[in-house]
């Protein structure tokens, strides 16, 4: 009895030390309730300048200093973690930006890691002694998981590799290996006040993957803040999108464009659209693109999928011709007074090497799947210029997926509240690729291609070209 007895506490011995590893350890846990044992957690580094105040389950700091930022600071002391996962409340803020500085490394200059919520939108900053280089390491429109109070924005790090969530949302992921390991500080801009909720940092690694699917009937009084804009009416008035009467309804001026996408990063896949030609050119092309990710010194890559008014249907990616064929699957625009809605369709299965385009339940074409070569980040809608189309009842999904996530959380349609404070453009991944001191508006008849700038939401296209191209 007592062999056994050894032998069962020795196999859960082992049993407890393998699965040791895999248990989360809080290496800082605040929830601001207590003043005294937040005392004994964190240092007011900048108190001149910088008030702190912890009381029920507030952390709110006061930066009266209009050109110095300030740091209420936590140190690891000699472990610092080089894996963890890092989560903050984020309640409110007034002035300029306020968040968590992680992976800070030490010295007076900031050196790290800076997350932060501006609006709608998550942004990471790499800075190194205090220079960011003005160009965000991470961003995202996250209106689709933002509550209206009280909002936990979390990162998690294992070797390079950062996943970055919102309410336990997963927004999406960024690799770097500048700084492996610091300490942690609520970071808070000149003239600014802020108020932090719970703070934790565990030692595990939090797995994040890409939204498998989505649906949008456009029944709200505004978009779903999954949707990336590509052009916003503030930038380009030429362009009016918005949603009402159950449908979103884009309208372009001659020789515009305007594109509108999902975040969908999965190869095989089924996209769903209705689309009716409202008012406009017949032969101006509208329907499915799908985004690319853009390499270096390269342009963003599409692939479209359109029809027109005239019944007549294309495919092609950028750098290639737009071939159209007439379809009597089409119906196109209105006719008699009537007017008509296309049910539009595109395939890819993991069984084929083609891109399949239906059209109210009829297969007008597959594209082969070598011409779309670029990995696809977004899947979306377009119009070209001189249109007006009602899209209703988009929807996504990964093959293998059994239900649809229907983006139910709501943001307004005015453009994002991010300030274009200068003229830098980027690419979709946050490379910076120009600057130009005109206007935004200029900007446009000065690069080739497509590029965002910093609230991701304008464009520059190519005088000359087709908008498409």
């Amino acid at each position: 009895m007592n062999r056994l007895t050894r032998y069962l506490s020795g196999a859960f011995a082992a049993l407890l030390a393998t699965a040791t590893p895999t248990l989360c350890a809080d290496l800082l846990l605040d929830d601001f309730t207590d003043a005294t044992a937040s005392h004994g957690k964190w240092v007011n580094k900048n108190s001149t300048f910088l008030s702190h105040d912890v009381a029920g389950g507030n952390c709110t700091l006061v930066n009266s200093s209009p050109t110095y930022a300030g740091e209420y600071s936590h140190d690891f002391g000699a472990s610092k973690p080089a894996t963890f996962t890092l989560s903050y409340v984020h309640k409110s803020t007034q002035g300029r930006d306020a968040g968590a500085f992680f992976c800070r490394q030490p010295g007076n200059e900031f050196s790290g890691y800076f997350i932060t919520l501006r609006g709608s939108d998550l942004f990471v900053w790499k800075l190194s002694n205090g220079n960011s280089g003005g160009n965000s390491i991470f961003s995202k429109t996250v209106g689709y998981a933002l509550n209206s109070a009280g909002n936990k924005i979390t990162v998690s790090k294992s070797s390079t590799k950062f996943n970055v969530f919102v309410n336990d949302v997963f927004a999406g992921s960024f690799t770097d290996a500048t700084y492996n390991s610091g300490d942690l500080s609520l970071f808070i801009d000149p003239e600014t006040r802020a108020v932090f909720g719970t703070v934790q940092v565990t030692d595990t690694f939090k797995e994040g993957s890409p939204q498998t699917s989505f649906s949008d009937d456009f029944n709200g009084n505004s978009l779903s803040g999954y949707w990336q804009i590509l052009k916003s009416p503030s930038t380009s008035p030429s362009i009016a999108i918005n949603q009402a009467n159950n449908v979103l309804t884009i309208k372009t001026a001659t020789d515009d464009a305007a594109w509108m996408y999902i975040e969908f990063e999965h190869l095989n896949f089924t996209a769903k659209v209705e689309a009716s030609h409202r008012s406009g050119l017949k032969s101006s092309a509208y329907g499915f693109v799908l985004i690319g990710d853009a390499q270096p010194g390269q342009n963003i890559p599409m692939a479209y999928f359109a029809i027109t008014g005239d019944r007549e249907y294309a495919m092609w990616a950028s750098g290639t011709t737009a071939n159209y064929t007439s379809s009597p699957a089409i119906l196109g625009a209105a006719s008699g007074g009537q007017f008509f809605v296309d049910r539009l369709e595109v395939r890819k299965s993991a069984g084929s090497s083609a891109y399949e385009f239906w059209a109210n339940g009829t297969q007008l074409a597959a594209y082969p799947a070598a011409n779309v070569n670029f990995n696809v980040v977004g899947v979306g809608i377009f119009c070209y210029g001189d249109l007006e189309i009602a899209f209703d009842n988009f929807s996504i999904l990964k093959e293998g997926t059994t239900s649809i996530d229907r983006g139910s959380k709501q943001i307004s349609c005015n453009p994002s509240s991010v300030t274009n404070r200068d003229h830098t453009f980027y690419d979709m991944r946050g490379r910076k690729r120009y600057i130009t001191t005109s206007t935004a508006g200029r900007a446009q008849t000065r690069a080739a291609g497509i590029y965002v700038n910093k609230n991701g939401r304008d464009v520059a296209v190519r005088k000359g070209k087709p908008v498409g191209e």
